[in-house]
């Protein structure tokens, strides 16, 4: 041990301020002009602090790791955003990445993955760190997600809500058959239960939520189209009819 170390009864990991404390207790017992004072001995713990508190030990006294443990080396993280559309996340898929240094490489998108969770490829940067990829989704007029359920509106003729029938979609690939129910009405929503996205290691299966809406143009429509118009027409020729009537009653007088 460093002899200004047992001068001053510390101990070699003692910081600066435990240095400080046993400096100032000793130096008032020994200093000259105490009855205890000793002039040699109070020189002795001056320098011994001086020594110990010097840039040339403490000040620059860098930790020493943990034995068994390797010092932090630590690369900083290359981040990037990537857009995707949903059928990505329903099916998986591959894309390829181009990073701001102009490094490309391919990442893979899991199965039902949740896009509010970034992906992390561990060591793959050039630099030895961690790329961390935001996803971002793109908009989709047709469908959408909330959590982890799709939700999309579906264009039916008017009739066809009324009277109720059986439908089928194809989703993603996938052909679905749904039956929509007896005198449904534009807004009625139909659950399709775990049609949603799919599972994946920390999440569950989402489901298919389906809005009707009314379809332009649809064949309901256009027979009230035509009627407005027979309607019209016909008012018309009767307005026609009783001036005819009227210029008769005129003639005949």
């Amino acid at each position: 041990m460093n002899d200004s170390y047992l001068i001053l009864g510390v101990a070699e990991t003692a910081d600066k301020k435990a240095i400080q404390t046993a400096y100032r207790t000793l130096a008032k017992i020994h200093h000259p002009d105490q009855n205890t004072g000793n002039e040699e001995k109070f020189h002795q713990l001056k320098l011994a602090y001086e020594t110990l508190t010097t840039d040339r030990h403490i000040a620059k006294k860098k930790p020493r790791p943990a034995r068994g443990r390797k010092p932090n080396n630590r690369q900083k993280d290359t981040h990037v955003t990537l857009t995707i559309e949903l059928s990505d996340l329903v099916k998986g898929a591959k894309r390829r990445l181009t990073l701001p240094n102009g490094q490309k490489l391919e990442i893979c998108i899991p199965k039902g993955h949740d896009p509010d969770h970034k992906l992390q490829l561990k060591g793959q940067a050039t630099n030895g760190g961690d790329i961390i990829v935001e996803l971002l989704l793109r908009p989709d007029p047709s469908i959408h997600l909330q959590g982890r359920n799709l939700i999309m509106y579906l264009e039916v003729p008017l009739w066809e809500m009324r009277k109720g029938s059986g439908h089928n979609i194809v989703l993603f690939g996938q052909e679905l058959q749904f039956t929509i129910p007896a005198l449904s009405s534009p807004g009625k929503e139909l659950l399709l239960k775990d049609k949603g996205l799919p599972e994946n290691a920390n999440s569950p299966v989402g489901d298919l939520l389906v809005t009707l809406t009314a379809k332009p143009n649809s064949d309901m429509q256009q027979i009230l189209e035509q009627f407005s118009r027979a309607f019209i027409h016909s008012a018309e020729l009767r307005k026609l009819h009783l001036r005819s009537d009227a210029r008769s009653a005129l003639t005949t007088r």
